[in-house]
């Protein structure tokens, strides 16, 4: 547990990286306030009642949302809000986008003018690079995103950076991997890893876009949310992070991985490719682990990790099908 602790504020920390990173925080000592439109990870906060408090908004009214950051004193902002997903059509995405840039540039500018030390954003390493020519992308490499998606997250960095340069807001940037673990949705869209996963519970078959070979890099969610932890608790000025292990798997391999894990036969169906989906992207995390102290940094193996996530989706029977 550390000393220096701070009043933090998640927006959209409900879901499933909001909810690993809020328990994280909890344990080292923090205080956190939740805001989001859905409580449906509320029973895991009950025995910190004291230290999290959550409160169900419309996290696109703005009204809301700013009266909460002005009645209270917090230390940083963790923005996870998005409303747009990787596959996303044109027309979803303009009507997407449009609210929800808008409401995250009120949002930066409520943050600065309440005196808000330091506001994290959580973009996407999965995206923002897009087909750039190259397997491993520092933070500094070209960025052609190939979705709007990836469009909107760069967009979005973007417009931190140019409000940081006029109004002195000390941001930190994060570009994570694939993340997966508990309290992740199997039965959505997103992860490759928790999708695949739900269709094994459901005895259903698997489909992938392509032959199994893209390649991405897989991140443990709780390897995540110590980072975070630690960079709130070491302090960051006006930086950008790729946040992954500096490896790359492809669809294969995990599918491998889950049959070894679960001694099930997987039914596996391969598809048309999509446009949207970039061959390899491993994530440079040489940044990340100059900054952050070893007990910090990423240790757990795709192997380890995803075997962990199969042993809590079997031992957490309630919370995993609250999304079927």
């Amino acid at each position: 547990m550390l000393n220096n602790s701070q009043n933090i504020l998640l927006l959209g920390g409900a879901g499933f990286l909001g909810t690993n990173i809020s328990l994280k925080l909890l344990e080292e000592g923090h205080s956190i306030t939740i805001l989001d439109r859905s409580m449906s990870n509320a029973l895991v906060f009950e025995s910190w009642k004291e230290k999290a408090k959550l409160i169900k908004v419309d996290l696109l009214n703005f009204e809301e949302v700013r009266n909460v950051i002005r009645n209270n004193h917090f230390d940083t902002v963790i923005h996870l809000i998005t409303n747009v997903i990787p596959g996303s059509s044109f027309s979803e995405f303009l009507l997407d986008s449009d609210v929800s840039i808008k409401m995250s540039f009120r949002l930066i500018e409520e943050i600065h003018a309440a005196g808000i030390k330091n506001f994290l954003y959580f973009s996407s390493g999965g995206t923002v690079y897009g087909n750039n020519g190259k397997e491993i992308n520092h933070e500094d490499a070209p960025k052609y995103p190939i979705s709007l998606y990836g469009w909107y997250k760069l967009a979005m960095e973007q417009y931190i950076q140019t409000y940081a340069y006029t109004h002195s807001l000390n941001y930190a940037i994060l570009r994570p991997s694939n993340p997966y673990g508990r309290f992740q949705n199997l039965y959505g869209q997103q992860g490759f890893v928790a999708v695949a996963i739900g269709r094994i519970l459901l005895n259903k078959q698997i489909d992938v876009w392509g032959d199994g070979n893209i390649i991405r890099d897989y991140i443990y969610v709780e390897d995540l949310a110590q980072i975070v932890s630690g960079l709130i608790s070491g302090g960051f000025k006006n930086a950008i992070f790729n946040i992954g292990t500096g490896q790359g798997h492809s669809i294969n391999l995990i599918l491998k991985i889950l049959t070894d894990i679960t001694g099930k036969e997987i039914n596996v169906v391969y598809t048309e490719s999509r446009t949207v989906d970039v061959q390899t992207n491993i994530l440079d995390i040489e940044a990340i682990n100059n900054f952050l102290p070893k007990r910090f940094l990423p240790k757990t193996s795709i192997e380890i990790g995803i075997g962990q996530m199969w042993e809590w989706c079997i031992q957490n029977q309630k919370l995993v099908n609250r999304n079927l």
